[in-house]
């Protein structure tokens, strides 16, 4: 996690790519908790925890939650992450 925010302060791509990336590996481990089953209910629970997760690793290192990239890895990681989990993708 802590290389998703360098890599975000480093290059906007390699930031999009890893918060597509960590989206769906958050919104796959909902999926499968959930034995394969699709809500919206799940997805949101995945968005909780891509929040959760994001939010307390920039706030272990210091780095503001409103920084321009760590909301943006929120708000894309969430996205796939909601998307995933609920079952449109």
């Amino acid at each position: 996690m802590l290389g998703a925010l360098v890599l975000l302060k480093i290059a906007f791509f390699g930031g999009l790519l890893l918060a597509i990336g960590y989206g769906f590996l958050v919104g796959e481990a909902v999926r499968q908790g959930a034995r394969r089953r699709v809500h919206s209910r799940f997805g949101v629970t995945a968005v909780a925890s891509v929040l959760i997760g994001v939010g307390s690793i920039a706030t272990v290192f210091g780095i503001p939650l409103l920084a321009g990239q760590v909301l943006f890895l929120l708000l894309i990681g969430g996205a796939v992450a909601f998307v995933r989990a609920s079952g449109v993708w």
